[in-house]
């Protein structure tokens, strides 16, 4: 498999809300699925650098 990933020397800054308990998203895995979904599924590929990557549980009342 040849891994190909561009280099543009941007950097950003990843934020993911949801209204799912963060306990809930770790203890089922899902946040360490949105962290490599995004970070090096998209980003990294797009030569994007994530400089920090927060999921976040978002409320509204």
């Amino acid at each position: 498999m040849v891994s190909w990933k561009y280099d543009n020397g941007k950097k950003d800054l990843i934020i993911n809300t949801h209204g799912t308990p963060n306990e809930y998203y770790d203890e089922i895995g899902m946040t360490a699925g949105l962290k490599v979904t995004s970070d090096i599924g998209i980003f990294d590929f797009t030569g994007i650098e994530p400089v920090d990557h927060f999921v976040e549980r978002l409320l509204f009342y």
